[in-house]
């Protein structure tokens, strides 16, 4: 997983990807909580630098970490999410 470069405020930014491993849920799930109407999970466009072998600055969707603690999947859409083992 890429590592996002915090902003000035101190604030830990993750990219839709990395938010829905940190979940442990989809990239479908976050897409779902951001344009959700009733509680939507907060999130905005903005640039971030990831970190692999080369720096680079990409431009997306970017979730406040603490935001992400906050936002909770229920147990009935954690199972409807889960493919038939």
């Amino acid at each position: 997983m890429a590592k996002k470069k915090p902003t000035e405020s101190g604030e830990k930014l993750l990219s839709i990807a990395e938010g829905a491993a940190y979940l442990g849920v989809t990239r479908q799930t976050i897409h779902a909580a951001i344009n959700r109407k009733n509680k939507p999970l907060k999130a905005k466009k903005g640039k971030f630098t990831v970190e692999r072998v080369v720096k680079t600055v990409q431009t997306g969707w970017v979730i406040d970490k603490r935001d992400l603690e906050d936002y909770r999947v229920s147990e009935q859409h954690q199972d409807a999410g889960k493919k038939n083992e």
